[in-house]
């Protein structure tokens, strides 16, 4: 049988319909669907360009300092359109400062709540506006929920930072998010990133306590010592040399830590503690009676306070 030269091609009468040819208007109308969707969730309620000025009135809000005024503001506009992001996030922001401005502990918590939430149906949104910040405020907001949060901490402040945004309290968070994870190399490192950007007397402690709590009594006692020499807060540096007394005393460095914390009893002669570790200062450099008077000068003052107690019973 002789088969025509087009059988295999499309004839092109009329009558005859390409197999396919029902997909190309499914096709236009999801890519429609689609582009209206991505039209409405970035703009005030298909308005296209009033985003624009949504973000200019709420800006210009926000840097007036009337966290209220933000929230009820953009309260308005997202009762007009739910899902905008820029409403949503100014909200989260202001929710967020305005609760760590809160004295009553009931109502910060309604506050970082409602920046969580917020801001998460910020990010729900395809790129949204002021991406980078979500991320920052989210992470800070879920740090003040506590130690179950700190994960999402890291998360979102790691997030924020690949996104271009990244400033001191960035690494300081880190860190302590990381210390609070039992991650110490991550906190080291985080400490030292904000301490490069801008030292200051609480990072300095802040790092000096995290090689505390890891027994690195060098590195701890060194960084105690800078945040003596720079801070002007009485409380810090009381803190810091009853830290470095104990740090001496693990590194062996006995005169030192006598000096450290007779400097602290001076100024708080009932320091229970600081007696208990010059009484170990004494004792570890030979002199066990004077070691005993420090003991006995800590259970005067806290007759319940275990290591004394234990020492005077074994030396």
């Amino acid at each position: 049988m002789d088969y025509p030269s087009n059988r295999f091609r499309p004839s092109s009468s009329r009558g005859a319909a390409h197999p396919h040819r029902w997909l190309a208007p499914l096709i236009t109308i999801a890519t429609l669907a689609a582009l209206v969707s991505v039209v409405y969730f970035t703009t005030d309620g298909f308005g296209l360009l009033s985003h624009v000025n949504t973000q200019r009135e709420l800006s210009e809000l926000w840097r007036s300092g009337d966290y209220q005024q933000v929230v009820v503001r953009a309260n308005q506009l997202l009762e007009q359109t739910p899902m905008q992001a820029t409403p949503l996030a100014f909200a989260g922001f202001s929710h967020f400062y305005r609760g760590m401005q809160q004295i009553d502990e009931d109502q910060r918590q309604q506050d970082l709540d409602a920046s969580i939430r917020m801001l998460r149906k910020a990010l729900l949104i395809p790129q949204p506006p002021l991406e980078a910040e979500v991320h920052y405020v989210l992470a800070k907001a879920y740090f003040h929920l506590g130690e179950f949060y700190y994960d999402a901490t890291v998360y979102h402040m790691n997030r924020a930072i690949e996104l271009g945004f990244e400033g001191q309290d960035h690494y300081e968070y880190l860190a302590l998010a990381y210390d609070g994870l039992n991650m110490q190399a991550e906190s080291v490192e985080s400490y030292q990133k904000a301490i490069a950007i801008e030292p200051s007397d609480l990072l300095y402690a802040g790092l000096a306590d995290t090689y505390m709590r890891h027994e690195r009594f060098a590195e701890a006692s060194r960084y105690f010592q800078k945040a003596i020499e720079v801070s002007d807060d009485s409380h810090l540096v009381q803190r810091a040399r009853y830290n470095l007394g104990r740090a001496y005393v693990e590194t062996g460095q006995y005169e030192a830590a006598a000096d450290q914390l007779r400097a602290v009893l001076e100024n708080d002669p009932r320091s229970a503690d600081a007696h208990y570790y010059l009484g170990r200062a004494h004792l570890l450099s030979g002199d066990a009676e004077r070691a005993r008077f420090q003991w006995r000068e800590a259970v005067r003052i806290d007759p319940r306070h275990e290591q004394a107690l234990g020492s005077l019973r074994s030396n």
